[in-house]
């Protein structure tokens, strides 16, 4: 809180705490949500905007494509919606803001940008692959993931362990015990970013599919404006 910052983004989780101490230092507070239900609780917690997590997302993707998400957010909604998942190009954008959303989050296709501090490895292989390589995994965070289905991915287990479940189910587990494996499965994906090794597993979306070169970052914000 003290890094003056202007929004903080949260997500998998109450923002409550976060929209507590923010907003007496004038820091917004934007909440990723996957559906309505959840959305109505952040708003209710007094939530600046949403980002509307779709099934076309990089990372913990939502279960709901944008063409119902995002009308349904803005229908019931009266704090703004903005749109995360399946935007590469000018095109993807003028329709997400055609749905009602005011602007997006954009993750995948920046990975693959010059000033991106990931691997080189991590790059080249959002060229490799397209989006029919892109696979859902609970096994790292606990909840679905997307993921870039490498020979590795293609070898593990892409459900949870029973240990990870029984975590979930139990009632004093669930809270705390949800909270290790995310932190757990953040720390594998972000060592396998920078420092790749066999067994890594690189998060991604479908927008791989536009990805063709390693580009600078100004050059990717001008295709998506036009």
């Amino acid at each position: 809180m003290d890094k003056k910052v202007d929004f903080i983004i949260t997500s998998l989780g109450s923002p409550q705490e976060t929209i507590e101490k923010g907003h007496p230092l004038g820091i917004k507070v934007i909440c990723d949500v996957v559906d309505l239900k959840y959305a109505r609780k952040v708003e209710s917690l007094g939530a600046d905007a949403v980002i509307a997590v779709n099934n076309n997302a990089g990372g913990h993707a939502g279960p709901i494509p944008p063409e119902e998400l995002i009308p349904e957010l803005v229908k019931n909604l009266s704090i703004p919606v903005i749109s995360a998942g399946g935007v590469a190009n000018k095109q993807q954008l003028d329709h997400v803001l055609s749905l009602g959303a005011i602007g997006v989050s954009v993750g995948t296709i920046f990975i693959a940008s010059e000033e991106s501090p990931v691997s080189k490895e991590y790059k080249q292989a959002l060229i490799d692959y397209g989006a029919d390589d892109i696979v859902f995994t609970t096994r790292l965070s606990g909840s679905p993931l997307t993921v870039i289905n490498t020979p590795y991915v293609q070898k593990m287990d892409k459900k949870a362990s029973w240990l990870e479940r029984l975590m979930k189910r139990n009632k004093w587990f669930k809270k705390y015990g949800k909270m290790l494996i995310f932190a757990r499965g953040m720390k594998k994906i972000k060592r396998a970013a920078q420092n790749p090794t066999y067994q890594t597993v690189w998060c991604a979306g479908p927008a791989i599919e536009h990805i063709k070169k390693i580009r600078p970052a100004r050059e990717i914000i001008k295709d998506l404006i036009g």
